[in-house]
């Protein structure tokens, strides 16, 4: 086994695991621990990405799922470790790096959530996302996981006992020799997390480099941008695409089903433009304020949703279902949550569960040309309704948009995930032509 990925959701284990299929180690996403792709079947798997679901769990429940993800990956022999965060650092930073360390204890823990391909950039330890202060943009008002600050040392102090060192650009400029000087220094004063600024895929690079070449064990920790870097034996080989794919066979067309739950600007933007040059596309919306009302009210939007989807699939249709990302629409779901005793967390679980059980009805009464979820905790339904044990990823679209083959207990289908920051405008457009190109992989 090359390397075992930790991640805390599941279109963050997917974007930062197709790095490394592109490099190509046959790679897979375990939905759960203990799943048919073992962790031990070193002749099927050369990487593992370990989706832990964490992301907005409570700090002691993120603590002891990814606790229990490193020990499960303590006895694989891997070569690297690698903590996949979030790149806007949402979710359970802190406590999830806790239990990385408890379980496997490294001289160092080398963080690096940056990913300059995607306009994440860190310099002077706060994070920028396209230019702006990571607190300003859509990740400081998320409904699940807001992040308030932009400082990283600083964030992770606030949800860490542990000191934080850190590595800035200048140091970064001086060379590996100059950057093992401070991880020596840090080592002797007991300082074990050590954030590093990064301005570019360059920056990146060095810091791959020295995290290979030091004499510290290192557990890496970073979002899909230094996954990309980290050394790896196959590292001469280069990138797959599935156009090459020898197990590739053409299918007639069928239809193509998109679940879209990701309230982030950037998706709701996607989701515009292909409603507004795709022409055989049926959009529906669900009424996230009903299916937060009670288990009556969610059956019946439940119902009206698959009967639409229905009836465009039947016509040859692709279809789009989608909750609202509209500031009113939110807010009139979490009213509906309060009534009925739901935090906002809880109201944006029922909006993903109702998502995934719709799209799975759908999967399974009709033979479709594959499926694109966007926000990690709709997929993570899809996956959870769909009883998927693992998705074995292949490509990618564009920058940290994987495609891959969804396998579940009875089928397998086609599938494309997309954290909802990422992506180009027309993301979904070509998602849906990537599909289309492809076929059943057998």
């Amino acid at each position: 086994m090359e390397i075992a990925i930790i991640a805390d959701d599941l279109t963050g284990a997917n974007d930062t695991g197709v790095q490394l299929a592109r490099r190509g180690l046959r790679t897979s996403v375990l939905l759960k621990l203990g799943s048919d792709a073992s962790i031990n079947d070193r002749e099927m798997l050369e990487a593992v990405v370990i989706d832990t679901d964490s992301r907005a769990s409570s700090q002691e429940e993120a603590y002891m799922q990814v606790r229990a993800a490193s020990e499960y990956i303590k006895q694989s022999g891997c070569k690297v470790i690698y903590k996949k965060m979030d790149s806007t650092m949402r979710g359970n930073i802190g406590p999830e790096l806790d239990a990385v360390y408890d379980a496997l204890a490294p001289d160092f823990i080398g963080i690096a959530p940056a990913f300059p391909q995607s306009g994440r950039l860190v310099r002077d330890g706060i994070l920028y996302v396209n230019g702006k202060p990571v607190h300003e943009t859509a990740a400081g008002i998320d409904p699940k996981t807001p992040v308030r600050e932009s400082h990283i040392p600083s964030l992770l102090r606030s949800q860490t006992g542990r000191t934080i060192g850190h590595i800035g650009y200048m140091d970064i400029s001086k060379g590996i020799a100059y950057i093992q000087q401070k991880l020596n220094l840090f080592h002797n004063q007991q300082i074990r997390y050590v954030v590093f600024d990064t301005t570019s895929d360059a920056d990146l690079k060095t810091i791959a480099s020295c995290l290979e070449q030091t004499q510290f064990n290192v557990v890496w920790a970073g979002s899909a941008g230094l996954a990309n870097y980290v050394p790896l034996s196959k590292s001469d080989v280069p990138a797959i695409c599935l156009e090459q794919n020898d197990e590739l066979a053409t299918i007639p067309k069928q239809s193509v089903l998109l679940v879209i739950g990701s309230v982030n600007e950037q998706s709701r933007k996607q989701l515009d433009f292909l409603l507004n040059h795709h022409d055989s596309v049926k959009a529906v919306k669900l009424q996230s304020h009903t299916a937060v009302e009670g288990s009556t009210m969610k059956g019946l939007e439940l119902d009206r949703v698959c009967r639409e989807a229905e009836q465009a699939l039947q016509q040859g249709l692709d279809v789009v279902i989608f909750s609202s990302g509209d500031k009113t629409d939110i807010d009139e779901a979490n009213e509906a949550g309060i009534r009925v005793g739901l935090n906002p967390t809880a109201v944006s679980q029922r909006i993903a569960d109702t998502l995934g059980e719709a799209a799975v009805y759908l999967m399974n009464h009709y033979s479709l040309q594959g499926v694109i979820m966007t926000g990690g905790d709709t997929a993570k339904q899809v996956c959870l309704h769909w009883e998927a044990s693992r998705f074995d990823l292949l490509d990618e679209i564009e920058s940290g948009v994987p495609i891959g083959l969804l396998i579940g207990e009875k089928s397998s289908v086609n599938a494309i995930t997309k954290s909802g920051g990422f992506g180009t405008e027309q993301v979904l457009f070509r998602a849906i032509e990537r599909l289309r190109q492809e076929a059943t992989i057998r």
